[in-house]
């Protein structure tokens, strides 16, 4: 039709003239330009794709950088247009073919919002987001998985993988160029055909990569999938088994397979004994004869999965028994074998290596201890094993023997991996009195290494505090400081707390010290309550990390605030922070100042504080003014802050301080106005208006509702103005003002709603 030309051609042109911005720029009409002119947009990516610069390659490459909101990835608005397209006949196999070859752009980012999870909803067996039925939809997958075998794979995988349990996100079709259209229904012979189709289609295209062969057997023990595909499946595997015999991926899977059933035979979902027969014959025939691949299974986690072992009984100490038991025969085996060098070779290959180190303290001969401590010095990948193994021996024969096993190893010899003994068996206060004796790099390495736990005496916690702020490692001080306070209600010196946060601060704690900044917190807050601080020093903490305890907490009563709410000096020691003098001279010598001592962090940390207070200076916590104080107060203040020629900037602070005052019933008081009146400065009202309006802080509101709150606002700075009108004009203008902002806001917002009505 001459009309379909006129906007093929409109689209055609705008395609062919794109650029990555303008991808980016227009991700949210994409569908509508999918939608007006299906076969251009199609040819346009079949045709983009081909290019070595592609643009849509480039839009599908994932983010490097996540937020908290997600990934937001440049690409979504294209799939939200391919999975439209795919509702139509037409479309299907070329969008198909489109989102295979993107699929093959590696994306290992954990979202669902992909281009096989994207024909994943389309093909879905038993509920297809698309209008083609269920042969044309296995004819198109036969299709994709002999052009792209490998994704093919992958998709025939995830369509029939927990059949039982697959869910599915709906998509929409086309607005406006389909109508009345149904989908086809899905019988159970049409679910049946399909699951047996692409289980043979998986068996046709596999590579025999260890990936693939795992992944068939993951599907091959299915009970949703049905006997006369099971057995398919693992006839397949049973008949290539000499391609990957001795294989430890696919062995494992087996092995965990058959431990899965025969675990709960009485399930629902167990294989019938003759079923798992079969597996059971499979691993015998692929199993490793050699002992180092053989019973590496045995070791891949704490938990071990053999049928020797009754997980029903919970008694931890026999099932720790009995695995002891069994791996330690494996070790047996292997040493009687190899010796050490067998178990050593074991442990490299094995997924928890110090597992392996603990089991072999128990076999160990006298002379290993020496010869495994040297492993530290030339084998550095098994630094894991040799942990283990030393844990392990301080388990079983008891710390007192360990450590004077290390009193008959020449020191010298292993200086630098003595420690390493010293700090796998935990600290204690044994451990630490032999590290006393030790040279000073060893004691040092072991303090930098040493994990601590909690304790209960506040000698040994102010000790290992020490020991560890010797070495800068400030965060685990912390952390044990908490730990002991709060759990143990360990009473540490407040000057050891009081050193240890400063010395954070001076080590410049990355990202990472993030996870100790709670924990810091509520240290601060301990310590604000106690007697028995430096004040000094507690005001230059709270000043720092003033925006952590304002996270976690109420900070309108720390010391500190108390202090700069009730001596003038105190508030212009941190305002001098944040002004810089009207005087040039002393201006520029506050700036040459900030460039050598870094102090804009103290500008800004200065900013937020006084940002953030919600108090008034001499104001009590029951919200009575000490009128004669206040009045004083601001007097002093800004006799400071003459001589600091910073009086406009300071009275411009005192307004904001005197609007933090809580309305209520009685509001606006007397003392505040009477200060505001007699005033009278143009800085001062700025900053108490300025305070009043933004104390209001964020809104939300239902839809529609139009311009409600703020006419509750202008009428409450109406009455407020209507209170002192007659008594107190200075202060009565700026509520004036404020309420008539507000009305116009409202009109706004009624004005900005009825539009919006006339548009539903």
């Amino acid at each position: 039709q001459p009309a379909d030309m006129w906007v093929d051609s409109i689209i055609r042109d705008i395609l062919n003239n794109s650029t990555i911005e303008w991808w980016f720029s227009n991700g949210r009409i994409l569908s509508q330009i999918a939608e007006a002119s299906p076969r251009c947009y199609i040819k346009y990516l079949i045709d983009d794709l081909k290019k070595e610069d592609s643009i849509i390659k480039r839009l599908f490459i994932p983010k490097a950088n996540i937020s908290f909101m997600g990934p937001g990835e440049n690409y979504t608005n294209v799939l939200w247009s391919l999975r439209m397209l795919l509702w139509e006949e037409e479309f299907f196999l070329p969008v198909s073919l489109v989102l295979m070859e993107l699929s093959a752009i590696e994306n290992n980012t954990n979202s669902a919002d992909k281009p096989l999870e994207t024909l994943c909803a389309a093909y879905t067996i038993w509920h297809p987001q698309t209008y083609v039925n269920t042969n044309q939809r296995l004819q198109t997958l036969r299709t994709l998985c002999h052009k792209y075998p490998t994704q093919g794979f992958s998709l025939c995988k995830r369509l029939v993988d927990r059949l039982d349990h697959s869910v599915i996100f709906p998509t929409k079709p086309m607005h406006w160029r389909r109508f009345e259209q149904e989908r086809p229904k899905v019988t159970n012979e049409d679910i049946y055909e399909s699951v047996g189709s692409i289980c043979q289609l998986m068996i046709d295209i596999c590579d025999f990569s260890t990936s693939q062969i795992v992944d068939i057997l993951e599907i091959a023990d299915q009970q949703a999938i049905g006997q006369s595909n099971r057995e398919p499946l693992l006839g397949f595997i049973i008949q290539h088994k000499e391609r990957f015999t001795g294989n430890y991926e696919v062995t494992n899977k087996v092995r965990s397979t058959i431990y899965h059933h025969k675990s709960y035979p009485e399930s629902n979902w167990a294989l019938t004994a003759d079923e798992i027969g079969k597996w059971e014959g499979l691993l015998k025939d692929i199993e490793a004869k050699n002992p180092i691949q053989k019973y590496r299974w045995m070791f891949k986690d704490i938990y071990l999965e053999t049928l020797a072992i009754n997980r029903v009984d919970h008694d931890f100490q026999k099932v720790h028994k009995i695995t002891l038991e069994i791996r330690s025969q494996v070790l047996k085996e292997i040493h009687n074998a190899k010796g050490l060098a067998g178990i050593t070779e074991f442990a490299q290959i094995v997924k928890c290596q110090s597992i392996v180190g603990d089991v072999y303290a128990l076999l160990c001969a006298e002379d290993d201890f020496e010869k495994i401590l040297r492993l530290t010095q030339t084998e550095t990948k098994l630094l894991q094993f040799v942990k283990g193994f030393f844990q392990g021996y301080a388990y079983r024969f008891g710390v007192d023997q360990l450590i004077n096993a290390l009193k008959r190893i020449d020191v010298e010899k292993f200086m630098d991996v003595i420690h390493i003994p010293l700090t796998a068996i935990g600290a204690s206060k044994r451990v630490w009195d032999y590290v006393e004796t030790l040279p000073k790099k060893i004691s040092t390495q072991y303090w930098t290494d040493v994990i601590i736990e909690t304790y209960e005496s506040s000698d040994e916690v102010v000790f290992i505090v020490n020991q560890l702020n010797a070495v800068q490692r400030y965060e685990a001080s912390i952390d044990l400081i908490h730990r002991s306070s709060k759990y143990h209600s360990v009473q540490i010196p407040a000057d050891v707390i009081v050193e240890t946060i400063i010395g954070l601060l001076s080590s410049q704690p990355n990202d990472a010290s993030r996870t100790i900044w709670y924990e810091l917190a509520e240290i601060i807050r301990l310590i604000d309550k106690r007697n028995d601080v430096d004040r000094e020093k507690l005001f230059f903490i709270e000043f720092v990390f003033y925006e952590l305890l304002e996270q976690y907490g109420d900070t309108d009563h720390l010391k500190l605030i108390d202090e700069i709410m009730s001596t003038p000096q105190s508030l212009m020691d941190i305002l001098n922070f944040m002004y810089l003098s009207s005087d040039p001279e002393e201006r520029n010598a506050e700036l040459e100042e900030v460039r050598q001592k870094n102090k804009q962090t103290y500008a800004l940390l200065a900013y937020r504080l006084i940002s953030d207070i919600r108090r008034v200076p001499c104001v009590d916590r029951t919200n009575k003014i000490d009128e004669k104080a206040l009045k004083n107060y601001i007097t002093q203040l800004r006799e400071l802050a003459g001589v600091a020629h910073k009086l406009p900037q300071i009275d411009h602070t005192i307004g904001e301080l005197l609007a933090n005052y809580p309305e209520g019933g009685d509001y606006p008081p007397t003392a505040i106005c009477e200060i505001i009146e007699n005033l009278n400065n143009k800085e001062v009202n700025s900053g108490f208006r300025t305070r009043m309006f933004n104390k209001r802080g964020v809104t939300v509101r239902p839809a529609l509702e139009g311009g409600t709150l703020e006419k509750a606002e202008s009428l409450k700075y109406k009455t407020y103005a209507n209170k002192i009108r007659f008594t107190y004009p200075v202060i009565a203008e700026i509520f004036d003002t404020l309420s008539s902002e507000y009305a116009d806001m409202a009109y706004k917002e009624d004005t900005r709603t009825k539009i919006e009505k006339m548009e539903f």
